[in-house]
């Protein structure tokens, strides 16, 4: 049944007038159920590893249609529609061979422009002038059917594309173009605002059927050729030195993609995939490779792609290998009194936390340095990370007044201050020669370095732009060094 409505489509800042709009309703026979049988009996399988996936028409309005209806693109009325498109999201490179495109006019005759173009990716509209353009001469047709309205549009030569594009039929003169899309009452388009009308403005993606939102698409259907390229990511968080399931991303190029593949808009995707997770455990068919190992050793990973495409299949493989896991946790310390030097011995590690076991604050730095508030026994843990694994090394560290720093007092040079507790400066005093490269530093309570100088016989330090609290000054002459502990009230 055949029934003619009145329609308004409006955009954020324009109203378009009135335009005469026919719809079919095909009772008892959904069209995406009735396209999808034709098409699995029409598609042409192949069993053999393939370098491309030929050439392919992507059906994707049509495969998402309840119904189909039809809308006049009008450019004679006050506020002229002068087009309509649809966006296409590519994983990689693709060439474009022509267009397909359901459509009439009420003239025999009348030319429209095919243009594509690059699109703005956030938009989803033209970017830029045309890539392509050909001119195509419109037949009259029917508003209550599919097939004789087909128009097919060869580009002289193939184009490259290399990103996201969009399609386009654009009028010439001010005839009605009258064209086919799947139903917005029904919200066949899924919301994604892949189709958009041209106004004497510009282009929108933003429009009203009077008053209900155009959440449709246009049956224009690019015709393209492109490679699919079978490929996986490990979980970045997975580790195979711990016994937790290891997973695997898949990242196929086209595969995964509703405008390239049926099996992506109904979610039937695994039976597409086989992994072979290396390890001799049974292969598995599923989308994203899940497998737990029993030894750390290194894997090959091999995935191959059985892509189904809109009128064809390619076949595919790729082979990863998952290294053994080689982090492991290890460091020294070097002491001088109460300041002790930890260095970083570790293989393969990427983060570092540090707990020096006194109850100050962790430290994330690679080789951190640590003054201790008082000497005692302190148990040191270095837990180190890469992608999920982890690895902890622990020392016990003892920490007397026999030992660094005071066997070292006992030589060349002794350093004295006062007052302590001080508040806005100190006084050092040094008896016994200085090199010339002698040096004082002052380490806040969490061992960070505030501030450093020559070390001189006699000077003052400024306490001022300090906190109160428990800092270190660690004197270094030569080889030798000193720590003092300092309050600053």
């Amino acid at each position: 049944m055949k029934r003619t409505l009145q329609i308004l489509l409006v955009l954020p800042l324009s109203c378009l007038h009135l335009m005469t709009f026919a719809q079919l309703t095909q009772e008892g026979q959904s069209v995406k159920s009735s396209f999808k049988r034709d098409f699995l009996n029409s598609r042409v399988l192949q069993h053999n590893k393939t370098i491309s996936c030929g050439s392919d028409t992507l059906a994707y309005a049509r495969y998402n249609a309840t119904t189909f209806s039809y809308i006049n693109i009008d450019p004679g009325q006050s506020n002229p529609v002068l087009g309509a498109g649809i966006y296409f999201h590519i994983d990689d490179t693709v060439v474009l061979e022509g267009v397909n495109f359901y459509a009439y006019s009420a003239i025999a005759g009348t030319p429209v422009n095919c243009n594509v173009y690059y699109a703005n990716t956030l938009t989803k509209l033209p970017a830029g002038p045309p890539i392509v353009s050909e001119v195509k001469n419109l037949r009259t047709g029917y508003s209550f059917w599919l097939p004789p309205n087909l128009h097919h549009v060869m580009f002289a030569s193939p184009v490259t594309v290399t990103a996201d594009f969009i399609v386009t039929l654009e009028t010439t003169n001010l005839t009605v173009l009258t064209m086919a899309t799947n139903s917005w009452t029904s919200g066949d388009g899924l919301g994604k605002k892949y189709s958009a009308i041209k106004i004497n403005n510009g282009w929108s993606n933003s429009i009203n059927v009077g008053g209900v939102p155009f959440n449709a698409d246009f049956y224009i259907e690019p015709v393209v050729s492109y490679k699919m390229t079978p490929s996986f990511e490990p979980d970045p968080n997975a580790c195979l030195a711990n016994p937790v399931p290891f997973r695997f991303k898949n990242t196929t190029s086209f595969a995964l993609n509703p405008q390239f593949s049926y099996e992506a808009i109904d979610q039937t995707l695994d039976d597409n995939f086989i992994w072979n997770y290396g390890d001799g455990s049974q292969l598995d068919t599923i989308k994203d490779g899940l497998n737990t190992y029993s030894s750390n050793i290194s894997y090959w990973v091999n995935l191959k792609a059985t892509f189904n495409t809109w009128y064809g299949q390619c076949i595919d493989s790729a082979d990863i290998p998952i290294p053994a896991a080689d982090l492991k946790a290890e460091f020294e310390a070097t002491q001088q009194g109460l300041l002790v030097r930890f260095k970083d011995k570790s293989v393969d590690a990427e983060e570092w936390t540090w707990v020096f076991g006194d109850g100050t604050p962790n430290s994330t730095i690679q080789n951190p340095t640590h003054i201790y508030s008082n000497y005692g026994t302190f148990p040191v843990r270095l837990t180190v990370k890469n992608k999920g694994c982890s690895s902890v090394s622990t020392l016990i560290m003892k920490l007397d007044d026999q030992t660094g720093l005071h066997d070292v007092d006992i030589a060349k040079f002794n350093v004295s201050f006062s007052p302590n507790p001080a508040s806005e400066f100190v006084e050092i005093k040094v008896d016994g020669q200085l090199s010339e490269d002698a040096s004082w530093s002052l380490f806040n309570i969490h061992g960070k370095k505030v501030q450093t100088a020559q070390l001189k016989s006699e000077q003052q330090i400024d306490l001022k732009p300090f906190n109160r609290g428990v800092y270190f000054i660690n004197f270094i002459n030569g080889s030798e060094t000193q720590t003092k502990r300092l309050v600053l009230k």
